[in-house]
Order: C-alpha cells, then structure tokens, then sequence
C-alpha cells in the first residue's frame, strides 16, 4: 500500500481526491479540510464535494483513521 503525503497547501479538491481515493480520512485530512475551507469562500463545487465526504462518513463507506 503506498502512503500519498499532501502538503498543507493543498487545495481542498486534492485533499478530497485524496480522502475519496483511499476511502478513508485521518486526522491530518480532517485537519487540512477545515484549514481549506476557512481560507475562502467556496465554490458550488466545493461544497458539493464537502457534502460528498459527508456521505460516505454518514454512510460508512470512508474508514476514520488516526
């Protein structure tokens, strides 16, 4: 399995690609997300894909890590 680091500058669409891709979300992803959407306002995109990982949580289909 390989590790895919993301830079604190990420954008919020890459940390999401990233979360969804490996269908699951650890606390440095959750820590970055809330730094990403506090930067600005978002995008009807964004949101959308906020809602996305909300989801899955919701559903279970995203495993929480630490």
């Amino acid at each position: 399995m390989s590790v895919e680091l993301i830079a604190p500058q990420a954008t919020l669409e890459q940390i999401i690609a990233k979360i969804i891709a490996s269908r699951q979300i650890s606390r440095l992803d959750q820590r970055l997300l809330m730094k990403a959407s506090c930067q600005a306002a978002l995008t009807t995109q964004e949101e959308n894909l906020l809602k996305q990982v909300y989801e899955l949580l919701h559903r279970g289909l995203l495993k929480v890590v630490n």
